[in-house]
């Protein structure tokens, strides 16, 4: 059986590797910015790349550990882990819709300033980076394989919202920005589409 003190310490430095995932996500890399306006728009765009990224990576390791491997066990493990990983969907879908609106919208706009084919590969280092997150927290919290103990204490701290992306100021402050700049374009969009046309 595993010891206590361990899963509590393994629970604890998975909550600060995610704590800090928005700041240490990979992302593919860019060329360099010809301007001081590029450089700080670059890196606007690279701190939501990485926050959306990260935003990512809670849902893969939710989805792995609870959803996936826990969910496996019998009684009464296997449908609370299930259960956990159900109420967290529900509560961080406001965080995960920007982020996958995000990555989508990236993946477009690389094709519109270069091709098909970067816009994969930056697609492609995307979803590499989400997994290689995710497996990372998913190692450190099952060392010792997938266990009832391990697995419960996971559920107890999902339920007490530690791994809430709301709870990385950084992350939802990032997700935030991006639900408020897609929500503005679509108002302008709404503005210009009930304008009479020019005579």
């Amino acid at each position: 059986m595993s010891n206590p003190r361990r899963i509590i310490s393994s629970t604890l430095a998975l909550a600060g590797l995610l704590a800090c995932t928005c700041v240490n996500a990979d992302t593919p890399p860019r060329e360099p910015a010809s301007t001081a306006d590029d450089n700080a728009e670059l890196a606007a765009i690279d701190l939501r790349d990485r926050a959306s990224i990260a935003a990512v990576s809670y849902l893969e390791f939710v989805m792995k550990s609870l959803g996936d491997g826990c969910r496996a066990l019998p009684d009464p493990d296997g449908p609370a882990s299930a259960n956990a990983a159900r109420q967290w969907i529900e509560r961080n879908t406001d965080m995960l819709t920007p982020a996958y609106t995000w990555l989508k919208v990236r993946a477009a706009a690389t094709e519109a300033v270069a091709d098909a084919e970067a816009a994969q590969r930056f697609t492609d280092a995307s979803t590499a980076a989400t997994s290689a997150r995710a497996q990372q927290m998913f190692d450190m919290l099952f060392d010792k394989g997938i266990t009832a103990e391990a697995c419960a204490g996971l559920v107890r701290a999902t339920n007490e919202q530690a791994f809430d992306i709301a709870g990385n100021r950084d992350i939802a402050e990032q997700m935030q920005q991006i639900t408020q700049q897609i929500n503005a374009r679509k108002a302008q969009e709404a503005a210009r589409s009930e304008q009479p046309p020019a005579p």
